[in-house]
């Protein structure tokens, strides 16, 4: 019989908000989308992903971390990368049952029962955003910080959000993202002041910084 993983583990639940009301055509695309973001943040997150991330059911996806401070630059990038979805992630730190699997598909235990736990609890609420299980004393203060910065991306137009995700993207740097962006550096500026990027950057970087005080020993 196959031992337990020994130590505790994020398993992170996502799924997409509505999909079934989406027409067709966009459907399909969504699911192409959904696949590529998977490879994305396996790649991109190689170092914190213990079970590669990989979309299971409809539009329901799935992975295990080991470093989950980077659970928010994660659900960052599906909001960027996939504009005009809604998506509800939750991370959950526990044990699992079975044996670490190559991809997180297969595995069980009380990590994947509390992650399920929370996502439903997400769905009977709110229309989108974040849920967390298994961090403590942490877990109301993650869950305020999510939802601070879900709800300040849901209130930015299309331009800022465009700032937001090239800020981010280029570390801050203001000369390298007007270029990108095909505007001045004032423009940027003005743009990046009236998106709040200066406070929507301070809380992810906190959002990190709790979460990355469950990491383990290690993990980078």
């Amino acid at each position: 019989m196959a031992n337990p993983h020994p130590t505790p583990v994020i398993a992170v639940i996502g799924d997409v908000v509505a999909s079934r009301q989406l027409p067709p055509q966009r459907r399909a695309e969504l699911q192409g989308q959904l696949d590529a973001a998977m490879q994305t943040i396996n790649t991109r997150y190689r170092a914190a992903v213990l079970a590669d991330f990989l979309v299971t059911i409809g539009d329901e996806f799935q992975g295990i971390l080991d470093d989950p401070a980077v659970f928010p630059d994660i659900v960052q990038d599906l909001r960027e990368d996939i504009p005009g979805i809604g998506f509800r992630l939750v991370a959950s730190r526990g044990m699992l049952s079975t044996e670490l699997r190559p991809a997180a598909l297969g595995t069980d235990g009380p990590a994947w029962h509390a992650a399920r736990a929370r996502m439903e609890s997400i769905r009977s609420a709110t229309r989108d955003g974040v849920g967390f299980a298994g961090f403590g004393g942490d877990d109301a203060l993650l869950q305020a910080l999510g939802d601070l910065l879900t709800w300040h991306w849901n209130h930015l137009v299309e331009t800022q959000r465009s700032a937001v995700a090239a800020l981010r993207r280029s570390r801050g740097s203001k000369k390298i993202v007007a270029e990108t962006l095909g505007i001045s550096q004032q423009s940027l500026s003005n743009r990046a002041q009236s998106a709040g990027w200066r406070e929507y950057d301070a809380g992810l970087t906190a959002w990190r910084e709790v979460l990355g005080r469950h990491a383990p020993r290690g993990a980078s």
